[in-house]
């Protein structure tokens, strides 16, 4: 069974509440990272909060519940996100160590390597 991310937060009062809502409706969920919130300020540390993932069978049915809990709005089920951000993000989840960071710290660092190749390559053309 295949399981899709349907939330991520960084707050454990958050995380026992999603938690909750999902099983009183029988919805069957897996967590990820969840220990990280115990570390303290995550967001800082440059990591992920807890993500919580459902099945694909699911998905409507949990959307619906985060919905109902009030952890969701009505445009956030609808397609309106950046689908190029989220295909980076999918793609780079994949890599050890820099899969875990956040989005914006991931595109920190890209933008970092390409500007040091950038500047190292000046430097070589300009000697």
């Amino acid at each position: 069974m295949k399981y899709v991310e349907i939330y991520e937060t960084l707050s454990a009062q958050e995380l026992n509440l999603i938690k909750l809502g999902l099983s009183k409706r029988g919805i069957d969920f897996q967590t990820l990272y969840e220990t990280a919130l115990q570390v303290g300020n995550v967001a800082a540390l440059g990591g992920r909060g807890a993500v919580i993932q459902v099945p694909e069978d699911d998905l409507e049915k949990a959307r619906e519940a985060l919905l109902e809990l009030g952890f969701i709005s009505d445009s956030h089920t609808s397609n309106n996100h950046n689908t190029l951000l989220d295909a980076f993000d999918d793609f780079t989840k994949k890599i050890p160590l820099y899969g875990k960071l956040n989005l914006t710290v991931k595109l920190f660092l890209i933008a970092i390597l390409i500007l040091g190749l950038l500047y190292f390559q000046f430097l070589y053309y300009t000697q």
